[in-house]
């Protein structure tokens, strides 16, 4: 729990959904529980100082957006995508609104558009793709710099390894936009209603087909 910073706040089952609001209370509660002044001398020792250091820490982080959003980035998340064989048309849309809505959070763009449902209109569902076409992430990958930057560096030994940490980077980036490309096309691949449209348009090539050849028969 120690780099928990939601839990240290008292908003472990909530994490990134917290709102503004919500972590304020949270924060004020933990303060009236563990500031220096409301423990006392007598209670306050290291270990207190610490946890209450961390709180600090922890509220600092969610108040300040780059900082939450590099948090929350490191916060374990489900990246897979359905299974081909594992889900079949009247089960599609519940299978990929799960996965849809566990990838809103990263989004730039609010509010994401609703997969819907078989019912919705043509428009609605190239909107839809259009946007997952071309999602836009907040998400950072930090987390996996391999050189630590400190303030003590030289300027050439800091340019190196930021240098190299955006190599690594770029390289996650590249794949978590390859993973959303290929959550959107697999989606539009077995989405029914896109198979209704391809068959009737197929169908509508097939009957100027036919009827070319009865023009030719005649």
């Amino acid at each position: 729990m120690e780099n928990d910073y939601y839990g240290i706040i008292g908003l472990g089952e909530k994490t990134f959904e917290a709102s503004e609001s919500e972590i304020k209370r949270a924060y004020q509660k933990a303060a009236i529980k563990h500031h220096p002044d409301k423990v006392g001398n007598k209670g306050y020792g290291p270990v207190e100082k610490k946890l209450w250091l961390k709180i600090q820490k922890a509220y600092e982080t969610f108040t300040t957006p780059k900082l939450k959003k590099k948090y929350d980035s490191t916060l374990p998340f489900d990246n897979d995508l359905p299974t081909v064989g594992k889900f079949t048309d009247s089960d599609f849309f519940e299978v990929f609104n799960v996965v849809f809505k566990r990838n809103e959070r990263f989004s730039v763009k609010k509010p994401c558009p609703n997969i819907g449902d078989i019912n919705s209109s043509v428009k609605e569902v190239e909107a839809f793709y259009k946007f997952w076409n071309n999602f836009e992430t907040w998400r950072e990958w930090c987390q996996y710099d391999e050189h630590e930057i400190t303030e003590d560096m030289e300027r050439s030994e800091r340019r190196h390894n930021e240098n190299e940490n955006k190599k690594v980077r770029a390289t996650h980036e590249k794949s978590e936009r390859k993973r959303l490309i290929k959550l959107a096309e697999l989606s539009y691949d077995n989405d029914p209603r896109i198979k209704l449209i391809r068959k009737a348009e197929e169908d509508a090539k097939n009957a100027v087909k036919n009827q070319k050849k009865d023009f030719k028969s005649e």
